[in-house]
């Protein structure tokens, strides 16, 4: 259709969240140009009927204008519809998939940005100068004498001149139609997080960042997920007890406070005065030698009061293989163009001074019920985003040098790819995943 972008069998999303019973797939008509310039559509795939007569006859959920608020029309929308799409979160979502299907159609991404966000610019280098809102034309001061002072803390710049490949293609093997169970990776480019924060970000890198390409291959034999935390043993004596209650006595009410804590230390051990008096004389001649003079001269030791404490949670990994083999030569060329894309998305990036490395791209990893235009598999494990830290290729996996007589290209591949997460799983992340395995 001229002058928009989007398609009822490209860039179909789900409503995060639904169960499959209320699962339907979702596409964007963007607008490009004219007074509706930017305008989203959202639209329902049909089935037979849309199929057969095309987008006329799928369902407009509603319609979200240039700059404006999302107009729905709730004669037709479902509960769950119109609580997604009206809801922040769904609105950031279906602009995101809008920057997708722009980029899908033919734009580029700073051309897509545009279009869906007027008005974005692109920071100086190491400047704290802010843009003129709406022109993108930076700061109203730009060429005069006077400077913008650097914020030493303002280290999340903007690199300029990063060199990017093009990874826009759509990969998959084997070539050709199917309904078959498949494992999706899309290509992200890294967007670190903003300004230095302790608070957390949930699925900070894929936040407002279309993708750059897609692979699509089968799902293998073996799919594990391992999820752990790191709890450790932990001691504290009875002097350490005594030492942090007087260091707190001391902080919280001076040299008094001090005194009373001393006081409530010899109360609370009781009997155990004079030996506790006699074993803390041992305790500090043996931590000045590095020795343990308690067990030594009385066949005793300090109560260690040992627990087992949380100490920090872990980051899960993911390996898998994957044999190529070729059936043709077009398969051979997707072959090869699949490993290429793993390799060189992986690879680090230099500026064109080569003042700065830049972070790789990262990875969405998805299992796909009934091919790449399916639902997350409802009955396998979700994944966050991942960096992909190993990339290994086997050229011999038959264990013997072998070819295709026509172009030399090898009988088979083996694609090892081991990825980590960028961020840990946290229990609020299950919080709309009732129905689902979860990460």
């Amino acid at each position: 259709m001229a002058g928009t972008y989007g398609s009822r069998d490209k860039n179909l999303f789900p409503i995060p969240g639904a169960t499959i019973a209320e699962t339907n797939q979702y596409y964007l008509i963007v607008q490009a140009d004219g007074p509706r310039k930017g305008e989203i559509t959202i639209k329902q795939k049909t089935g037979i009927l849309g199929d057969t007569f095309g987008t006329d006859q799928d369902k407009t959920v509603g319609i979200i204008p240039l700059d404006n608020a999302i107009r729905i029309d709730t004669t037709v929308a479902t509960p769950k519809e119109l609580e997604y799409f009206t809801s922040a979160a769904g609105q950031k979502d279906v602009k995101n998939k809008a920057i997708e299907t722009a980029v899908s159609g033919g734009l580029s991404l700073t051309d897509a940005r545009q279009l869906i966000r007027p008005g974005t610019t692109t920071t100086p280098l190491l400047a704290n100068i802010p843009p003129q809102e709406g022109t993108g034309q930076g700061s109203p001061n730009d060429g005069q004498s006077e400077s913008t002072p650097l914020d030493p803390l303002d280290i999340n710049f903007k690199i300029e001149g990063q060199k990017q490949r093009n990874f826009n293609r759509n990969l998959r093997y084997p070539i050709g139609k199917s309904d078959q169970d498949v494992i999706k990776f899309t290509m992200r480019e890294y967007i670190p997080l903003s300004g230095l924060s302790t608070k957390g970000n949930k699925n900070r890198q894929t936040a407002g960042n279309p993708p750059l390409g897609t692979v699509v291959l089968p799902i293998q034999p073996t799919i594990v997920d391992n999820n752990s935390v790191t709890w450790q043993q932990d001691t504290l004596n009875p002097f350490e007890v005594a030492g942090l209650e007087l260091f707190s006595g001391a902080v919280s009410e001076g040299p008094g406070g001090a005194k009373g804590a001393i006081d409530r230390i010899i109360k609370n051990l009781g009997a155990e005065q004079e030996n506790a008096k006699k074993g803390f004389l041992a305790y500090l001649a043996g931590q000045a030698i590095s020795k343990n003079v308690i067990a030594r001269v009385s066949g005793a030791i300090l109560n260690p009061n040992i627990e087992l404490l949380f100490n920090s949670p872990d980051l899960r990994t993911f390996n898998y293989r994957f044999q190529l083999s070729a059936r043709d030569k077009p398969e051979t060329d997707q072959i090869r163009g699949i490993i290429a894309w793993f390799k060189a998305g992986m690879a680090v990036r230099r500026t064109d001074a080569e003042l700065f490395l830049v972070t790789p791209n990262i990875f969405d990893i998805q299992y796909l019920l009934k091919g790449p235009g399916g639902i997350d598999h409802p009955y396998i494990n979700r994944i966050k985003t991942c960096a992909l830290t190993n990339c290994s290729v086997d050229y011999t996996p038959t264990g013997s040098y072998m070819t295709f007589a026509e172009d030399g290209s090898m009988v088979s591949y083996s694609l090892n790819l081991t990825f980590q997460e960028l961020e840990p799983i946290y229990q609020d992340d299950y919080d709309n995943l009732e129905t689902q395995i979860g990460y």
